[in-house]
């Protein structure tokens, strides 16, 4: 299930899943993608409203480069994130060698952390840095009977609606709104109306936000 890569527009790489008939990432850019959509509107909001520690969901491990972002973005911070993350199918070695995040970043420790996140055990609780510990679970999220409460955030990085349309369930959804605190953050980068109906009708304020290029809007919805 060979994987191949491609260079999206900002010079940062992506891959395509041909299962999905997709990439895992903008082509307009992965990781300008991923600083607006997970770490400007979801990160550091959350980071505003729960200041010692955010806990945070990734539906999506995929390239694990929102974890390194996050990681990076809580580098030199005194908060304490726990970051628990899902994936039906992990990518072997060979295909997350090929990616150049870590080389795009200005911190020199980035390439260390994309391999301690990428060779973490699964299903164990692993310390990539003092401040960021990291649980993957090797799951299908479509079936996965969360074990976790007290989520502050959620990267809801599934593939979009119409390639993936079985995660954008409400019954799907509903698994995150159960296990998410007061105040906790979703953010994903569709704004679909289906979407943002199900994700009201489970108690969240939804905020549509400008997105990266070639996306007007993205989403970031609050629970009440």
């Amino acid at each position: 299930m060979q994987r191949e890569k491609k260079i999206t527009e900002d010079g940062s790489t992506t891959l395509f899943f041909e299962k999905y008939n997709d990439t895992y990432h903008s082509i307009h850019g992965a990781i300008d993608e991923a600083e607006i959509v997970y770490i400007n509107n979801g990160f550091r909001r959350a980071n505003k409203n729960f200041k010692d520690r955010v806990k945070i969901l990734e539906i999506g491990f995929g390239t694990g480069l929102n974890a390194l972002l996050t990681a990076l973005e809580n580098y030199k911070s005194e908060t304490l994130v726990e970051y628990y993350t899902i994936e039906a199918f992990p990518l072997e070695e060979s295909e997350w060698n090929q990616l150049n995040f870590f080389q795009l970043v200005e911190n020199r420790e980035a390439e260390k952390i994309f391999q301690k996140l990428h060779k973490a055990q699964w299903n164990e609780m692993q310390e990539i840095l003092p401040n960021f510990k990291l649980f993957k679970i090797k799951a299908d999220f479509t079936t996965w009977k969360p074990s976790i409460l007290d989520v502050n955030l959620i990267y809801y990085d599934a593939f979009g609606p119409d390639k993936q349309p079985e995660m954008w369930q409400e019954e799907l959804l509903k698994k995150v709104s159960q296990i998410a605190t007061k105040n906790a953050v979703f953010v994903t980068y569709s704004t679909k109306s289906e979407l943002r109906h199900r994700l009201s009708n489970l108690g969240f304020e939804i905020n549509k936000l400008p997105g990266p290029k070639g996306k007007r809007e993205v989403l970031q919805a609050i629970k009440l």
